[in-house]
C-alpha cells in the first residue's frame, strides 16, 4: 500500500514537473502576449511575436532582438539576444551579441560555450554546429563527433544525411561515422520503419530504399518527383506516372491509380485523382470521398494532425479543417500562403488571419481565434 501511495505522489509530483503551462500565443493590435484558453491575457502583449511554449519557456522578440520567457513572463538571464530558438531537448541555441552560437540550459547556464558562426537545436541527442560552410556533428557537451561537411540535416530516427556541396547525399549514424558514401543525388529521412528513401545519381534518376547498414534493399525503380518516406508501414511511390503504395519488403499494397499520394498519417492518406483529392485507408479503401477540388500543383502535403486535416479549396483559395469523417469543422477562410497548416501536439495551429493575410494567429481544434485588433489591408 506505501508502494501505491508513492507512486501516486510521485506521478503528481512528474506531471507538475513535465506538464506544459496552459498559455496560447495571443496577438492583440499587432503586439503578442499570452492568454489562457478563456482568452484572459496572462502575460500582457508587448512583443513582437511569440511562439508556443515549450520545456516551459516560449520564445519571443522584441525590437529584433531574441528572449525566452517563462510562465510568469520573466525573461531567462534577464537577457535579449541576437537569436535564439526555443528550448529542445533541454538546450536552446543562442547567438550572442559578438555574432557567436552556443547553447543554454532552463536555468540559464551556457554548458555550450558561444563559439560557432553557425548552429541548431537538438533532436535525438545532437544538433549540427560549424564554420561558415561548413558544418559537423557536435554532442549535449559540445564534442565534436563527425567529420566536416557542407551541410548536414537533423537526426532522425538514429540518422542524420550530409553532403560535401556537390548534390551528392550519404548518412551518418549517431556515432557521427558515414554508413554510406555520398552516392546519391537527393535523399530522404530514415524512418521508424528502418528505410530511406535515395534517388540515383544516374541519368534516370530513379528511387529506391536503403536500409541501416546502407544496403539497397528496394532496387531503384520509381519516378517520384518528391522524395517518398516510409510512414505507417507504407511509402507512396510512383510507377508510369501514377502513384500506389509498397509495404517494407517493396511489394505493393495498393496498386498504381491515383495522379499523387502522400504517407500514411493517424491511418489515413490523402490521395489526388482527376484534380480532386480525398482519403483512403491502408486497405485501398477510399473513407472520404475524393470530391475536394485541388491539385497537386496546389498543395501536395494534406494529412491528418491530431484528428484533423487542412483542405486547400482552389476556387474559394482557402484552407478549412475536416475530421476523419470527411465533416467540416473549421470553415474555409484561411489563406493558402505556399506552406501546409498543421496542428502541433498543442493543438493549436498557427494561421494567416482572415482579415488581413499579412498577419497570421494561432487557433485551436475547435476553430476559437486567440487574436484581436488585426487592420484590414490598405487599398491601393
Amino acid at each position: 500500500m506505501r508502494l501505491f501511495y508513492l507512486f501516486i505522489l510521485l506521478l503528481i509530483v512528474s506531471t507538475k514537473v513535465f506538464a506544459q503551462p496552459n498559455l496560447i500565443p495571443y496577438q492583440k493590435n499587432l503586439k503578442w502576449g499570452f492568454c489562457n484558453s478563456k482568452k484572459q491575457i496572462i502575460i500582457p502583449a508587448e512583443f513582437d511575436d511569440a511562439f508556443p511554449f515549450t520545456e516551459g519557456f516560449a520564445l519571443v522578440t522584441k525590437d529584433k532582438k531574441y528572449g525566452l520567457i517563462d510562465e510568469d513572463g520573466k525573461i531567462l538571464n534577464e537577457t535579449w539576444y541576437d537569436y535564439a530558438e526555443s528550448f529542445s531537448e533541454g538546450l536552446a541555441v543562442i547567438k550572442n551579441n559578438k555574432g557567436f552560437y552556443g547553447y543554454i540550459d532552463r536555468k540559464g547556464y551556457n554548458p555550450i560555450p558561444f563559439q560557432f558562426l553557425n548552429a541548431s537545436s537538438f533532436h535525438e541527442g545532437f544538433a549540427q554546429a560549424g564554420d561558415e560552410g561548413s558544418m559537423f556533428v557536435i554532442d549535449y557537451k559540445g564534442n565534436k563527433i563527425s567529420f566536416i561537411y557542407n551541410f548536414i540535416t537533423s537526426y532522425c530516427n538514429g540518422f542524420a544525411a550530409y553532403s560535401s556541396g556537390k548534390d551528392e547525399w550519404g548518412f551518418l549514424d549517431r556515432s557521427g561515422q558515414p554508413i554510406t558514401n555520398e552516392n546519391y543525388y537527393e535523399v530522404g529521412n530514415f524512418s521508424k520503419e528502418g528505410l530511406a528513401a535515395v534517388r540515383s545519381i544516374d541519368f534516370d534518376q530513379k528511387i529506391g530504399f536503403i536500409d541501416t547498414t546502407g544496403k539497397l534493399v528496394i532496387p531503384f525503380q520509381f519516378e517520384n518527383d518528391r522524395i517518398p518516406y516510409f510512414s505507417e508501414g507504407m511509402a507512396p511511390v510512383s510507377i508510369n506516372g501514377l502513384y500506389g503504395f509498397i509495404n517494407t519488403n517493396g511489394d505493393w499494397v495498393i496498386r498504381p491509380y491515383y495522379s499523387y499520394a502522400v504517407g500514411f498519417y493517424e491511418g489515413l492518406t490523402c490521395v489526388f485523382l482527376n484534380e480532386k483529392c480525398g482519403f483512403i485507408d491502408k486497405k485501398g479503401k477510399v473513407v472520404i470521398p475524393i470530391q475536394y477540388n485541388s491539385s497537386v500543383e496546389s498543395d501536395f502535403n494534406f494529412y491528418f494532425s491530431n484528428g484533423l486535416a487542412g483542405i486547400y479549396d482552389p476556387e474559394k483559395e482557402k484552407i478549412g479543417f475536416i475530421n476523419k469523417k470527411g465533416k467540416t469543422v473549421i470553415p474555409f477562410k484561411y489563406n493558402y500562403l505556399g506552406s501546409y497548416i498543421r496542428f502541433g501536439k498543442d493543438g493549436l495551429a498557427k494561421v494567416p488571419t482572415p482579415e488581413n493575410y499579412l498577419y497570421s494567429g494561432f487557433i485551436n481544434k475547435k476553430g476559437k481565434q486567440y487574436w484581436e485588433g488585426i487592420p484590414a489591408p490598405k487599398k491601393k
